[in-house]
């Protein structure tokens, strides 16, 4: 995390995963320095203030009722965002995620397997690393060939080259 020289000696909030944390560190140095979890705060009390335009915009676009927004707190707003993106990760994955993972070369078991966008969002994250070295042991083991290896480019190829091979 960077923050302005400033903030170091001060506590925050995480930028990722709002856990509270302390900057530690001297404010002369420019190298990057260390954040902490603080875990002896007192916990902040809510915020109070209206919530804010864009708070109230992403709930619209969610489809809350206009009654509804008009009495929200900032702390009752970022709740209801913080559990609607929770509820959006449960949701069956989308036809994009889908379509996205069969690009990758994402296998039918694989596919088969995804039932969350949560799901589909991590498989998605891992297609992108490069073969690990045990699938490239099981596939020398399945009889590929060293061209076949050379030209993979994710996991995902190599997951479903383990599954051509293993199928015939």
């Amino acid at each position: 995390m960077r923050v302005p020289p400033e903030y170091v000696g001060l506590r925050g909030h995480c930028n990722k995963c709002g856990g509270r944390i302390a900057l530690l560190g001297n404010q002369d140095d420019e190298r990057v320095q260390r954040a902490s979890i603080v875990a002896d705060a007192p916990p902040e009390p809510p915020d109070t203030r209206p919530a804010t335009l864009r708070q109230i915009d992403h709930l619209r676009r969610a489809g809350m009722t206009e009654t509804g927004l008009g009495q929200l707190t900032r702390s009752q707003a970022s709740t209801l965002i913080l559990r609607q993106a929770q509820r959006r990760g449960q949701d069956a994955p989308t036809e994009k995620q889908l379509g996205h993972l069969q690009r990758l070369g994402a296998s039918q078991a694989q596919l088969d397997s995804v039932r969350t966008r949560a799901e589909a969002s991590a498989l998605i994250e891992e297609m992108h690393l490069r073969p690990t070295a045990a699938q490239i042991k099981l596939l020398n083991e399945l009889g590929a060939t060293g061209e076949h290896i050379a030209r993979l480019k994710s996991k995902g190829e190599a997951s479903a080259l383990i599954d051509d091979l293993k199928n015939s």
